[in-house]
């Protein structure tokens, strides 16, 4: 995709909301997880959406660009100290989720790599890490993915539709691991939701995401999120983009903003305050979501933007022991 919605860069941030574990907040037994032995797995071919990679030997020297997703698989598999460097478009997330040494001035992470719009790569840069395994975006041009390939075998979506649960397993995959090692990580991670949306009675809830313009309101396209996953159903907006099977947001004008009658809402925005817009319409007070107190703002730095994590058993702990506690505070007042 040259534009997919994540590629749209910070409109998956708005609350894309899919998930990846806090080094400094407790990982629970993932952390213990002793990890899989792969010695012996090389070589070995993922298909990807523009053609096979095949990894030789045990990779040396990784380089992670845009698929955070990947580094807790990274670790699971025991190649952390491979990892040689990490980057992604700044747009806003402080990756609370991630590592200290992976968020943006940490040991690992190198901003130099990437460029400021999806996709885009610094070639000379990257190249000096000389690396003999790279995870990338399909959202980059296929000249990028390339150049990216005279560098090192390189690894992205098996179909190319950028799905967090895709580039799990092809990562899996890539490190000497199977596909059933990928559904036993994304099943760990959905075990942690459910019992949270248990807890909370998510059944019974509606929620929207909704993106916020100043010319007007949308529902993102569907993705994984950690509501989503913990059982909350989705709101009218939401249902019509899995219904339509659109990959463009659902558009709303100002003056439907009453008609988002879900329980629970969460607004963000890109280069806007996504809240100061919204509060300043007269419509807001009157929304289910203000009057039961379950509104929230994707870019607030109280919720550490954990809602927006990628879909791995870590993460979605950080979800429930940050965003996810305080929504279980305001259901329980």
């Amino acid at each position: 995709m040259s534009v997919k919605w994540k590629a749209a860069g910070a409109l998956s941030m708005l609350v894309g909301l899919s998930l990846l574990a806090s080094g400094c907040g407790s990982q629970g037994e993932n952390a213990e997880s002793a990890p899989t032995e792969s010695s012996e797995s090389f070589p070995v071919t993922v298909k990807n959406y523009y053609g096979d990679a095949t990894i030789e030997a045990e990779p040396k020297s990784i380089v992670v660009l845009e698929q955070e997703e990947v580094i807790e698989v990274i670790q699971k598999m025991g190649f952390e100290d491979s990892i040689a460097a990490t980057s992604y478009i700044d747009v806003g997330k402080q990756k609370k989720y991630l590592p200290e040494e992976y968020v943006k001035g940490g040991d690992v992470y190198d901003g130099d790599i990437v460029g400021s719009a999806p996709g885009e790569v610094n070639l000379e840069n990257l190249a000096e890490y000389e690396p003999d395994l790279i995870f990338a975006p399909d959202y980059a041009d296929d000249d990028v993915i390339s150049s990216l390939n005279d560098l090192a075998p390189v690894v992205s979506t098996k179909d190319g539709e950028d799905s967090a649960t895709d580039i799990i397993t092809n990562a899996f995959l890539a490190l000497g691991g199977t596909e059933q090692d990928a559904e036993e990580f994304l099943g760990e991670a959905k075990r942690i939701l459910t019992e949270f949306g248990d807890s909370v009675g998510a059944e019974e809830l509606t929620m929207e995401e909704i993106y916020v313009a100043e010319d007007g309101l949308a529902a993102p396209p569907a993705s994984t999120n950690p509501f989503i996953e913990s059982g909350f159903k989705r709101g009218p907006f939401s249902e019509q983009v899995v219904e339509d099977g659109n990959p463009n947001p659902v558009s709303i004008s100002w003056e439907e903003l009453d008609k988002i009658q879900s329980d629970l809402v969460v607004f963000a925005g890109t280069g806007v305050d996504a809240e100061a817009l919204v509060k300043k319409d007269s419509r807001y007070e009157r929304l289910p979501a203000v009057e039961k107190d379950l509104v929230f703002f994707a870019n607030d730095p109280q919720y550490e933007n954990s809602s927006s994590n990628p879909p791995t058993p870590g993460g979605a702990q950080h979800f429930v022991d940050t965003f996810g506690a305080e929504v279980k505070s305001r259901l329980s007042d």
